[in-house]
């Protein structure tokens, strides 16, 4: 049986960890080189569950996607998620190797696959970020055409759903056929500017995701974040309204600090009787509407402006003697 560290060695070969961009934390992660290995399970994040999982079928490796170690760990323990997983693998001796960005950029990756599952052709690099080792270039990203009779955006959402095998996908319309497609797996929301610098006729504006991230957090929190507010404070994040003074891992750090995880409040799916907190503070606009404007949004509905029809939403009962907003 071939052991980690060859299973490991066989991957670098496939796909060079050394192609990792900066910020990832790729590699053999996680146990001992040495450990044979007869069952291997595959994932894309490597979870409590999945290391459950992974031991009840006997698996001695886990190959993931995302590293299960991205940010420098302070402690390991049972009160932190990320600590409970790397626990998980140790009690049941089982070995991480995480191939990410790596696995993105090389050359027959993960942006390859889903130009070729697309049906592109003259694929190009949308972005070189060097040259491997066998002289090949590589990088995150890449732009080609399309075959047969040009579709516009909602024809080619659909088929780009049918084709993923997804569950759904979201587009913006532009109203006109389309030629050239970009795709970027991992880490390509800085790669936008790329493929929009190809196409003079375009403006566009963007919101930082990592922003978008804590912004989900905080808005859909509760009081257990004043303490990483605190911790944040004062550990150096004053001025992190300014760019060039925000930290994303310094807000990591507070979370994991306070023994809290981010996922819980930015993505976790919310029942309808949830108290959020900015339901507290009365603002005049009913629960029942702000329900309603998800539903709606789900659909992509857009509801019309309310100064050119009222929507019901219940701030007129702000105003002086009801009436009609606007």
């Amino acid at each position: 049986m071939a052991t980690v560290r060859e299973i490991y060695q066989y991957l670098d070969g496939l796909a060079p960890f050394s192609l990792q961009m900066e910020f990832d934390n790729a590699g053999f992660l996680v146990g001992r080189g040495e450990r044979a290995v007869s069952k291997i399970l595959v994932s894309l994040d490597i979870t409590e569950e999945v290391a459950e999982e992974a031991a009840e079928l006997g698996a001695e490796l886990i190959v993931s996607h995302h590293p299960v170690i991205f940010r420098p760990a302070k402690s390991v323990t049972d009160g932190d998620p990320d600590g409970r997983v790397l626990l998980a693998l140790a009690e049941h001796r089982i070995a991480a190797i995480c191939a990410h960005t790596n696995l993105d950029a090389v050359a027959g990756g993960v942006n390859d696959a889903l130009a070729q599952k697309l049906g592109l052709v003259q694929i190009e690099q949308l972005h070189q970020d060097g040259v491997d080792g066998s002289g090949r270039p590589y990088g995150i990203g890449r732009v080609g055409s399309t075959t047969g009779t040009p579709m516009y955006a909602p024809a080619f959402a659909a088929f780009v759903k049918e084709a993923l095998g997804a569950n759904g996908v979201r587009y913006v319309d532009a109203r006109r056929p389309v030629r050239r497609v970009a795709v970027g797996g991992g880490a390509c929301a800085d790669l936008l500017r790329d493929a929009l610098r190809r196409d003079k006729s375009i403006t566009y504006n963007w919101h930082d995701p990592e922003t978008s991230y804590l912004e989900a957090i905080f808005s859909r929190g509760d009081r257990r974040l004043a303490d990483v507010l605190e911790y944040a404070w004062n550990h150096g994040a004053k001025l992190d309204s300014w760019s060039e003074y925000f930290d994303f891992q310094r807000w990591m750090d507070a979370l994991s600090a306070c023994g809290l995880d981010g996922d819980f409040y930015a993505h976790r799916v919310r029942e309808k009787d949830e108290v959020f907190p900015w339901a507290v503070p009365s603002v005049g606009v009913s629960r029942a509407f702000l329900w309603h404007e998800r539903e709606l949004c789900y659909q992509s509905v857009t509801t019309p402006d309310c100064r050119t029809r009222c929507s019901g939403c219940g701030a007129n009962h702000l105003l002086t003697g009801g009436g009609r907003c606007g």
